[in-house]
């Protein structure tokens, strides 16, 4: 009797136990970046990611928040902690990509971050940026003193060479030959583009990753095609380069087209 009291106490201390999670305490200083998001059928889309200064997290730990909109208005609470998730390499941003809502002009942006922040910014739009101001608060940086809309006329991406056969590296160089044939190089101004970095001589940089390591090479063009030129011109190249070098385009209207 005594042995089955002792057991059923043990079950039950069990049953009540909390399970240990991994919860850590967010840091007390984030990068701010407006992203403007390209759908498929042109509309835009705008985004505030926050993200850690240092690169010391998993690639799939992200911040909890919550989000509350109002007229041209939004609160964003970041909560005190996350749950970390294990894994070998420590290397990537802590961070999270938050939908605002739709504004006219000017939108009011308030962020807690966890019980020590407090922020109000503003968020201004003109006809080719964003512009966020910190007007109080402490513990946002702005990544980019302001984000330039993608142009409507643009393509922009990168082509690499399949296989190690050198002559395919020529053909990289043809397939940029011909979209220079049928676009315009232009010279956007230096800043950031959500999708690209154009730096000093005109130096266009992606802000995602390819996904694969090797050689390739970077670009944009403004054109002068309507929907369906720029249709036929893709389709005519990818029958032209097939197996020979793998692309993958993006434009202002949202059209994409890839090698695979």
């Amino acid at each position: 009797m005594r042995n089955s009291l002792i057991l059923l106490g043990f079950l039950v201390m069990m049953g009540c136990t909390k399970p240990e999670e991994n919860f850590v305490k967010i840091p007390s200083e984030f990068y701010a970046t407006l992203q403007e998001e390209i759908l498929e059928n042109g509309n835009r889309e705008l985004y505030l990611e926050l993200s850690s200064i240092n690169s010391a997290y998993c690639q799939s730990d992200s911040l909890v928040y919550e989000i509350t909109s109002g007229d041209n208005a939004v609160q964003i609470k970041i909560f005190d902690s996350y749950k970390a998730n294990d894994c070998i390499q420590k290397v990537f941003e802590l961070k999270s990509r938050i939908a605002l809502p739709s504004f006219s002009d000017t939108l009011n942006i308030s962020i807690e971050l966890g019980d020590a922040s407090h922020i109000k910014a503003l968020l201004h739009e003109t006809p080719k940026e964003y512009v966020l101001d910190i007007v109080e608060g402490q513990g946002l940086q702005l990544k980019y003193p302001w984000t330039f809309k993608v142009p409507q006329n643009l393509v922009w991406g990168y082509v690499y060479p399949i296989g190690s056969d050198p002559t395919n590296e020529i053909m990289l160089q043809n397939f940029i030959k011909d979209l220079e044939f049928d676009c315009y190089t232009n010279w956007l101004p230096k800043g950031y583009y959500s999708y690209f970095i154009i730096k000093e001589n005109n130096q266009v940089f992606l802000t995602y990753n390819p996904g694969f390591a090797g050689t390739y090479r970077n670009f944009y063009y403004t054109h002068k095609w309507n929907d369906t030129e720029m249709e036929n011109f893709f389709k005519n190249i990818s029958t032209k380069y097939s197996n020979l070098v793998g692309y993958n385009v993006i434009s202002g209207n949202g059209y994409r087209f890839s090698s695979h």
